[in-house]
C-alpha cells in the first residue's frame, strides 16, 4: 500500500509543509546562488568515457554539498557533519547515514550520527532512476517497485524510522541528493509527502531556499514535539531517574504465592508517605519545607542511609564524588520534580522487575525525556522505550516504564498516534467507562490520558486537500468528492458533519459521548476535529497524538511458571472482555498474544500468614484503543461465575446500522477468526470471532511454554499463525488454522497434539479436556456457517454449466480454485478403466444436527467458554487428576532465530502481483534479464514501514513485527507484537 504523496518544490510547498514566518525569512543572496553554482559546476563537469558520461562519486558529492552548507551557512545557525562511515553505538540497526544537519553545539566529532539531536538527514546517490525511488510520471505508482528504488526507498523509511525513534517527534524532514538532481521528503504518522526532483546543479535557487526556509524554523517547525523536553545529564530531572533506577533494598519478589511482610515506614516519615518518594540532596527541591517535604526529607535520608551501607568503597567513593560534583552545580529549580504524598492507600513499595525494567531503560547514550500527559499536563520522566513499533508509518506506539515525579512511583506510559475518525474514541475514554464497573479487576488502572496539544498526522490532510486519490496512491480512476479549502498548521481537518438538531451523530445511546474529545458544543473550536471515514478516499490514515499512563507496568505472558497459571491468567483476561460486552456493549476487537498481560496483585493472607501479603497474579487485558461500541445487543444469557460474582445480563438493544469507522479492518492477524478474515468487507467482529482469538492465544503460548507432541515447533507456529493462503488478489486464513476449526481436530503433520503434565510424558487431562471442548463449539459454528442451502439449490433449480460460473461469488470462485488445486495433488490411477466415476447429480448437504445448532449457539455469548475455563480450574474435579505444580512448563520452544517475515514476504508480493495483474499495471524494471542490481556500500540492511504484511491491522502499530525493519531493532517474530511491558 502506497505510503506517499508527490507534489512540487515552490513557495506553496514551503508554506504548507515547512511553516514559517514569511516576513522574517532571509533570502539567499544571489552571490551565494552564483558561488554555489560554480562550485557544483566543477564537480558536475562533463567526462565522457566510452561515449557514456562518468558518474560524480557519492563521498565526493557528500563532502561538496555538506562544505556549501557550512561555509555558506545556508541553514543559519545550524551544520551539516558527514556520518557515512560509522554508525550511532546506540543504534541497534547500525545504520550509516551520509550526514545530517545539526544544532551548532551539538555537531558531533567522530564522523558518527547523532540520532539524538539531528534536525534533518540527508541521503546522497550517484545518479540515475535505478537510485530514484519515487516515480514523477503520472499514471504510474508513486512508488516504483523496482529492486534498486525500493531498496533506496527502505534506506530512506529506515532512517526516518530512526529519526522518530530516538527523539520526541510529530514529523521528520531529509533531502535525497541523486546526482544532479534532489528531492525534499517530510515524513509523519500519516506517510511521506516528496517532491518531484529539481535538477539544482543548473539551478541551485530552490534548494538553497528550501534549507534557508528550513535553518530558520523553530524546533516545533522543524517537527519537534513541544510537549516534550529533552534532559540534560545535569538536570535534576535526569538525576532523579538515576536515583530511582537504584535498589533501595525494600523492592518485592514478584513470584506467584509470596508472602510480603506488612509495609513499615521509615523512621521519621509518616505512614502515608512512600519509599520511593525520597529525592536526594543533590535532587531536593529549593521550595519552602512544608510538613510533608520535611516527611519526604527524612524517607530521602533514611532510604539514603540504607543505599550507603551496601556499597562497596570505591562505589562509595564515586557517589560521593558525584554528590561533591551536584552540590557545586546546583541545577535550576524545577518545580514538576516537587513531590506530593498520594492520595490513596496503595502500598507504595514496587516489584523487583518493574525497577528493574526501568533501570534497563536508562541506557548510556540514549536521550531522556520529560513528557506533558493529559490536559492538566502532568510531567512524566522516560528513557529508552521498552516496547516500540517497528513501523514509520501508523501508530507508531511507544511504552514506557515512566517515573512520576509527583508520587515517585512507576508507571507505564503509552505514546501513540490514534486513529482520528468520528466515533472513534481514544483508549483511555473505554478505560475510564470500563475502570468504574465489573471489569476494572481485569483491565489497566487509568491514571491520567489525553491529545497530545493540536498534533495530528499532517499528510492525510494534505492529501485530502492537495491530490486526487488516485494520484497519492497509483489508483486509475479519480475521485470526485470535493476536498477541504486548504490544511492548516496544526491542520484542521473538515468538520464532521451534524445531525439534524446540529449535534454529532454515531448511533449509539445517549449516555455515551461521541467521541473522546467531549461534546461537540464544548471543543474549542480551533482544535482539530475528526474525520468521519470517507470510502472514496485511499488508506492515507488520519492520526492524533495521544499519550496514556495507567499505575500498572506488567509481565508478560512468557513468564508463567505453570499450565494452571497460563489458563487462569487467560480466564481472567475473558472475563473482563466479557463484562465489558455485558456492561457496555463494548467489543475489544484486537484480542491477541501482544494484548493480554500479567499484573502481580497484593491480597491479604489468610491462616497462619494473617497480617501479611500475598503476592497473586492477575491476568489484565489491554489496548482497547480499537474497541467499538456495538449497537446489537447480544442475548438475555448469563456467563460464568468468577470469585463468587456473577456478570450482569445483557440487555437486548434496538438493532442499528453499523457503518466503518476507519478505512482498514482492525485486529492483529495471527489471532483473528477464520470467519473475520474470509469476511472482512462484510461482517463485523462478533463475541465469537472474539472467543476464537482467545483460544488461538492459548494455542500460541500452550505450543511455546508447555509440554507437547509436536516436535517442530518453529513449523507449527509459522504455518498456523504466521502465514497465509495467498488466493488470487486475497489473504486467506492459514490452512492449518482453518482446519482445525472446521475439523474441531488439533493435528500436525498428520498427527494430533497432545499436551503433556510433566517430563514422564503423562497425558496433561485438563488441558487437553479444555481445548477438545473449546474446539468442539468452533467445529460446531463452522458448520453451521458452511450450510447455506441458498449457495447450494436442489436439482430441479440448478444453472445450466454454461451459466454457472457467472453465478459465482468472488468468495466462491476462489474456493472452488483452492479445492482444485488439492484435488490435483491426490495420486491417481494412470489406467482410466480402473477408476470408478460417480455420474450421479450433487445432493444438497444435509442441515446441521440440534445438537451442532445447539454447540455453535453457545459462542454467541461468553458463557460456554467461560464455563469450560471455570471448570478446568476447579482445585478438585472428579476423574481428572489435580493441575501440575511443577515440571509442565519448560523453557521458550520457539528459537530466537525464528523469524517468518521472509517467507510472508514473498507471500505478499504474490498477492500484490496479483492485484497489479487485475489492474493491468505494469512496472518497467531498469535492469536487463540476469543483471545483478547495483547495491551501495551495505549499511542498512532492510528498512521499516516498506511492506506491512498484515493490512488489516491499521496503522501498522499491531502485527507490524511483519514489516521490514532494521536489523536489530525488530521484535523477534515470536513476539508477535512486541507489546510485553515486562
Amino acid at each position: 500500500m502506497g505510503r506517499t504523496i508527490i507534489t512540487k518544490l515552490d513557495p506553496e510547498y514551503l508554506n504548507e509543509c515547512l511553516p514559517h514566518p514569511t516576513t522574517n525569512v532571509r533570502p539567499v543572496s544571489p552571490k551565494v546562488v552564483s558561488a554555489v553554482k560554480k562550485d557544483l559546476d566543477k564537480l558536475f563537469k562533463t567526462k565522457k568515457r566510452n561515449g557514456k558520461e562518468t558518474k560524480v562519486q557519492e563521498d565526493d558529492l557528500a563532502r561538496l554539498v555538506v562544505k556549501l552548507i557550512n561555509d555558506h551557512h545556508l541553514c543559519g545557525d545550524y551544520k551539516a557533519a558527514l556520518s557515512q562511515f560509522h554508525y550511532d553505538p546506540n543504534d541497534d540497526s547500525k545504520a550509516k547515514v551520509d550526514a545530517m544537519i545539526y544544532p551548532k553545539d551539538h555537531v558531533p566529532k567522530d564522523g558518527r550520527p547523532d540520532w539524538t539531536h539531528s534536525r534533518m538527514f540527508i541521503e546522497f546517490k550517484r545518479g540515475g532512476t535505478k537510485y530514484d525511488p519515487f516515480e514523477d510520471k503520472d499514471g504510474k505508482p508513486v512508488e516504483s517497485d523496482a529492486h534498486s528504488r525500493k531498496a533506496v526507498r527502505e534506506q530512506l523509511f529506515a532512517y526516518g524510522y530512526n529519526t522518530m525513534l530516538f527523539q520526541q517527534r510529530t514529523a521528520a524532514h531529509a533531502l535525497l541528493i541523486n546526482g544532479r538532481e534532489f528531492r525534499a521528503m517530510r515524513y509523519d504518522r500519516s506517510g511521506m509527502i516528496v517532491t518531484r526532483k529539481v535538477n539544482y546543479v543548473k539551478d541551485p535557487q530552490l534548494l538553497l531556499d528550501y534549507l534557508a526556509v528550513f535553518g530558520q524554523l523553530d524546533a516545533e517547525g522543524q517537527g519537534l514535539d513541544p510537549t516534550a523536553t529533552l534532559l540534560e545529564a545535569t538536570s535534576a530531572a535526569y538525576k532523579l531517574m538515576d536515583e530511582y533506577a537504584m535498589d533501595p533494598g525494600t523492592d518485592m519478589d514478584y513470584a506467584e504465592g509470596t508472602v510480603i511482610p506488612p509495609y513499615k515506614p521509615p523512621v521519621g516519615a509518616s505512614s502515608s508517605t512512600p519509599t520511593t518518594a525520597s529525592p536526594t540532596p543533590a535532587t531536593t527541591s529549593s521550595a519552602p519545607a512544608t510538613a510533608s517535604s520535611k516527611s519526604v526529607a527524612a524517607t530521602a535520608k533514611a532510604r539514603m542511609a540504607s543505599i550507603k551501607a551496601r556499597l562497596t568503597r570505591k562505589q562509595a567513593k564515586e557517589l560521593a564524588a558525584a554528590e561533591e560534583a551536584a552540590a557545586q552545580a546546583v541545577p535550576q529549580h524545577d518545580s514538576d520534580l516537587d513531590p506530593e504524598i498520594p492520595d490513596d492507600d496503595e502500598d507504595p513499595r514496587v516489584f523487583k522487575y518493574v525497577r528493574t525494567r526501568f533501570r534497563e531503560s536508562l541506557q548510556d547514550g540514549w536521550p531522556r525525556y520529560k513528557l506533558e500527559v493529559g490536559p492538566e499536563k502532568r510531567k512524566f520522566l522516560v528513557g529508552k522505550p521498552t516496547f516500540c513499533s517497528v513501523t514509520l508509518f501508523g501508530r507508531g506506539t511507544h511504552g514506557y516504564v515512566a517515573l512520576d515525579p509527583k508520587s515517585r512511583r512507576f508507571v507505564f506510559l503509552k505514546d501513540s498516534w490514534r486513529p482520528f475518525y468520528e466515533h472513534v474514541e481514544p483508549e483511555g475514554h473505554y478505560l475510564q467507562m470500563l475502570g468504574s464497573g465489573e471489569a476494572r479487576d481485569y483491565v489497566p488502572r487509568l491514571l491520567c490520558h489525553g491529545d497530545v496539544a493540536n498534533q495530528v498526522a499532517f499528510t492525510s490532510y494534505y492529501q485530502r486537500y492537495k491530490f486526487p486519490p488516485e494520484r497519492a496512491t497509483g489508483d486509475d480512476e479519480p475521485d470526485q468528492q470535493e476536498q477541504p479549502t486548504s490544511p492548516s498548521q496544526p491542520p484542521s481537518p473538515p468538520p464532521p458533519p451534524a445531525s439534524s438538531d446540529g449535534g454529532p451523530t454515531d448511533g449509539r445511546s445517549d449516555d455515551v459521548e461521541s467521541d473522546g474529545l467531549g461534546p461537540a458544543s464544548e471543543r474549542n473550536p480551533s482544535d482539530p476535529q475528526p474525520v468521519e471515514q470517507d470510502d472514496h478516499l485511499p488508506a492515507f490514515r488520519n492520526h492524533r497524538h495521544y499519550r496514556l499512563v495507567s499505575k500498572d507496568v506488567g509481565l508478560s505472558f512468557d513468564c508463567i511458571e505453570t499450565s494452571q497459571q497460563l489458563v487462569e491468567c487467560l480466564y481472567h483476561c475473558l472475563i473482563g472482555h466479557a463484562f465489558a460486552y455485558t456492561d457496555h456493549n463494548l467489543i475489544h476487537r484486537d484480542v491477541s498474544s501482544g494484548n493480554v498481560l500479567i499484573v502481580p496483585r497484593l491480597q491479604d493472607a489468610l491462616g497462619k500468614d494473617a497480617g501479611h501479603k500475598i503476592v497473586r497474579w492477575r491476568g489484565v487485558l489491554m489496548d482497547w484503543e480499537l474497541a467499538k461500541i456495538v449497537p446489537v445487543g447480544a442475548p438475555d444469557e448469563q456467563v460464568a461465575k468468577t470469585d463468587g460474582k456473577e456478570l450482569v445480563k445483557v440487555v437486548p438493544k434496538k438493532k442499528k446500522t453499523e457503518k466503518a469507522r476507519q478505512p482498514e479492518r482492525t485486529g492483529t492477524w495471527q489471532f483473528m477468526s477464520v470467519n473475520y478474515v474470509d469476511n472482512q468487507a462484510k461482517l463485523p467482529v462478533t463475541v465469537a470471532d472474539e472467543l476464537e482469538s482467545f483460544f488461538h492465544v492459548l494455542l500460541f503460548y500452550a505450543v511455546r511454554f508447555l509440554r507437547h507432541s509436536i516436535q517442530d515447533v518453529s513449523g507449527f507456529v509459522e504455518q498456523y499463525f504466521d502465514s497465509f493462503d495467498p488466493a488470487g488478489t486475497k489473504k486467506l486464513c492459514p490452512v492449518l488454522k482453518s482446519n482445525t476449526m472446521s475439523s474441531g481436530l488439533l493435528l500436525y503433520q498428520k498427527s494430533k497434539v497432545i499436551f503433556y503434565a510433566n517430563e514422564k510424558m503423562e497425558l496433561h487431562g485438563r488441558f487437553n479436556v479444555l481445548i477438545h471442548q473449546i474446539l468442539r463449539r468452533f467445529k460446531a459454528r463452522y458448520e453451521v456457517i458452511g450450510w447455506q442451502p441458498t449457495r447450494l439449490p436442489g436439482p430441479q433449480s440448478l444453472p445450466a454449466p454454461q451459466n454457472q460460473i457467472a453465478v459465482l461469488s468472488a468468495e466462491d470462485r476462489l474456493r472452488q480454485d483452492r479445492l482444485r488445486t488439492a484435488a490435483l495433488a491426490v495420486p491417481y490411477n494412470d489406467d482410466p478403466e480402473d477408476e470408478t466415476f460417480d455420474f450421479t447429480e450433487p445432493q444438497a448437504p444435509s442441515a446441521p444436527s440440534p445438537e451442532t445448532e445447539k454447540l455453535a449457539k453457545e459462542l454467541d455469548t461468553h458463557s460456554a467458554v467461560a464455563k469450560l475455563f471455570s471448570w478446568a480450574l476447579r482445585p478438585h474435579k472428579t476423574g481428572l487428576p489435580p493441575w501440575p505444580t511443577a515440571g509442565d512448563v519448560v523453557e521458550d520452544r520457539l528459537p530466537d532465530s525464528y523469524d517468518p517475515r521472509e517467507i510472508m514476504h514473498l507471500l505478499d508480493r504474490k498477492i500484490a502481483k496479483a492485484i497489479y495483474d487485475a489492474r493491468q499495471v505494469t512496472t518497467e524494471s531498469p535492469f536487463r534479464d540476469g543483471e545483478e542490481p547495483p547495491h551501495k556500500r551495505r549499511r542498512t540492511t532492510t528498512a521499516t514501514g516498506e511492506t506491512n504484511i498484515y493490512e488489516a491491522t491499521p496503522g501498522g502499530s499491531t502485527a507490524s513485527y511483519a514489516s521490514i525493519a532494521p536489523k536489530g531493532q525488530t521484535a523477534k517474530g515470536k513476539s508477535r507484537k512486541r507489546r510485553t511491558r515486562d
